[in-house]
């Protein structure tokens, strides 16, 4: 049986690639993350200004999608990750927790890289059970608020 030709000398034709007007299950989710957090940043002026990490991690997300992540520095992400879990998540949105998640998994392995002994405290820095419908929102009162609401409220009767 004979042997197969050798290739041509010369320049070889690239491999074949995914066609670009399709995307992948990656390529939808960072796009459905980077539409998320425009979402969140959108509607407050200066927004982006304040939260330069966040917006940041919007600005990767829109260029390079999930690879955009792999080349932001860790202290960018890890910042943020901390604006992000400050701020309300719209209820029903998963693109949002699945960020935070995502950024967490890089800022650890890179941390793993190094010192794998750090790699489980970042991870957990990361991990919240706030990202559920049902959180406690917990907001701080003024002293005259609090008197205005002792005002308002009826002492209980005897019956």
């Amino acid at each position: 049986m004979p042997s197969p030709p050798a290739p041509a000398p010369g320049p070889q034709p690239a491999p074949a690639t995914r066609n670009p007007s399709q995307p992948t299950g990656d390529d939808a989710l960072a796009r459905e993350m980077h539409l998320s957090v425009k979402a969140l940043l959108d509607p407050v002026p200066m927004s982006r200004k304040v939260l330069q990490g966040l917006a940041a991690v919007e600005r990767a997300l829109a260029i390079d999608g999930m690879e955009g992540l792999d080349w932001l520095p860790q202290a960018l992400l890890e910042k943020a990750g901390t604006e992000l879990r400050s701020l309300p998540l719209p209820a029903g949105n998963t693109a949002l927790p699945q960020l935070l998640s995502l950024m967490g998994l890089v800022v650890a392995t890179r941390i793993a890289r190094h010192n794998p002994a750090a790699a489980q405290h970042a991870q957990n820095e990361f991990l919240s059970s706030f990202l559920c419908e049902d959180k406690l929102v917990v907001s701080e009162a003024s002293h005259t608020d609090f008197v205005q609401l002792s005002l308002d409220e009826k002492p209980p009767t005897k019956d």
